[in-house]
């Protein structure tokens, strides 16, 4: 008597839990010049919690708010907003998160850059501006500071701060 009945039962199986598991993530392979190209995960993009603190900021889930390190001033027709927000993610990744979700709360991109690993952005709408600034935080977390400060309307590209 056989006991191969069920192996090819156990081979197929295997085979479709394999390629549902590489069909589940976008890979390329990439030849960098080294000895042997190397595989590179694209990693997800992030979604956005349901609730914010900032009415007109999404921030991405699992990125908690520490009131500890933030503060807000609001009055009628301007606010004045300094928000930290914690959770793990590749830096690219939550700057491709809110170059995506911004302008969809009307928030123009202004510009962007990268300093001492620091990443930062930069949003207007008229009457105030908003930097969101991706730093390195504590075990292996990052911190997302979003500042929110009013601008004079009249000035052009409204760029300077009010007084």
């Amino acid at each position: 008597m056989s006991t191969c009945n069920g192996l090819p039962i156990l081979a197929l199986t295997v085979c479709l839990s394999l390629l549902g598991c590489q069909s589940s993530q976008q890979s390329r392979t990439i030849d960098t010049g080294a000895a042997a190209p190397h595989q590179v995960v694209k990693a997800p993009e992030l979604a956005a919690q349901s609730q914010s603190p900032i009415s007109d900021v999404l921030i991405p889930r699992g990125f908690k708010w520490d009131p500890s390190r933030s503060r807000s001033v609001e009055a009628p027709g301007l606010r004045w907003v300094e928000h930290r927000y914690q959770g793990k993610a590749y830096k690219w990744q939550l700057g491709r998160f809110f170059q995506r979700q911004m302008p969809l709360a009307q928030w123009q991109a202004d510009s962007s850059r990268m300093s001492l690993g620091t990443l930062m952005l930069y949003f207007s709408k008229p009457g105030e501006r908003c930097e969101i600034v991706i730093s390195d935080g504590s075990w292996s977390s990052l911190n997302v500071d979003v500042i929110i400060f009013p601008v004079r309307r009249d000035s052009p590209g409204a760029l300077s701060s009010a007084n």
